[in-house]
């Protein structure tokens, strides 16, 4: 099985309860195409770098899974185009070097976080 990320940006109109009612609907996409999801993460609403739609602002949605057919994800891509409250979507295929790139990334965020809970612990 090969392993893939979807980024999902969606409108900002929609409230906490909304995205989190999206993750689900989204995620379940993935698992009726028999595919193990891995992690789906919220990453909250922030700035786009471009605009699109008129829209300056969405909220964020991460889905990594692992899939054997490349045309399931095609399929559900097509439903992402249909989506009204999807304003843009990236999938990707993850290989193990980006993989590890991640963790090291995540790992060196948590030690930073608490080397800087450390420091001002001590002022």
């Amino acid at each position: 099985m090969r392993s893939y990320e979807t980024v999902l940006v969606l409108r900002p109109k929609l409230t906490e309860e909304e995205v989190k009612a999206c993750a689900e609907k989204y995620s379940s996409l993935y698992t009726a195409k028999s595919a193990q999801v891995e992690k789906v993460e919220l990453w909250g609403k922030r700035d786009l770098p471009h605009l699109s739609d008129k829209e300056t602002q969405g909220h964020y949605l991460n889905i990594v899974f692992q899939l054997d057919s490349s045309t399931a994800i095609a399929e559900i891509n097509e439903q992402f185009r249909l989506e009204e409250d999807i304003i843009k979507f990236q999938t990707h295929r993850l290989d193990v070097t980006s993989k590890v790139y991640k963790e090291n990334r995540r790992l060196s965020a948590i030690s930073e976080e608490s080397e800087d809970e450390n420091n001002s612990a001590a002022y």
